[in-house]
């Protein structure tokens, strides 16, 4: 599975989806904070990157996204919002991002992290 990275200032949420995504068999990291995100993310490597756009710590789902970007351009990025997904699409500059407005439910949480996921090319079989 994948290396996730969630971070989100309500506890709540954390947990929840720490939990849903362990037992999807994905590898979770959780952060309370933008900056705590940053330097868990530049030691974990997360393949993708879960994160609240706005923050309770002064920074920003975006900041913590363009920070881990620096150092791995190919990181996902799914960007959780309790706002108007309008509002924040005008704020994205680049394509590999998604969008996820809260409250949603766990098939739209994996439905999302699936699209994020880089698509692994169909392996022939080598028994024919």
């Amino acid at each position: 599975m994948a290396k996730l990275l969630i971070v989100d200032d309500e506890e709540t949420y954390r947990t929840q989806l720490s939990m849903i995504l362990t037992a999807e068999g994905h590898e979770v990291w959780t952060a309370r904070s933008g900056r705590e995100a940053i330097e868990i993310g530049h030691s974990c490597r997360p393949d993708v990157l879960v994160a609240d756009w706005r923050l309770t710590d002064g920074t920003s789902g975006l900041h913590v996204a363009e920070a881990l970007h620096q150092a791995d351009p190919g990181l996902r990025v799914i960007m959780m919002t309790g706002y108007s997904a309008d509002d924040l699409q005008a704020h994205l500059k680049s394509a590999g991002f998604h969008i996820l407005e809260k409250p949603f439910g766990v098939e739209d949480l994996l439905g999302v992290i699936q699209q994020a996921l880089p698509q692994k090319a169909e392996q022939p079989d080598s028994s024919e």
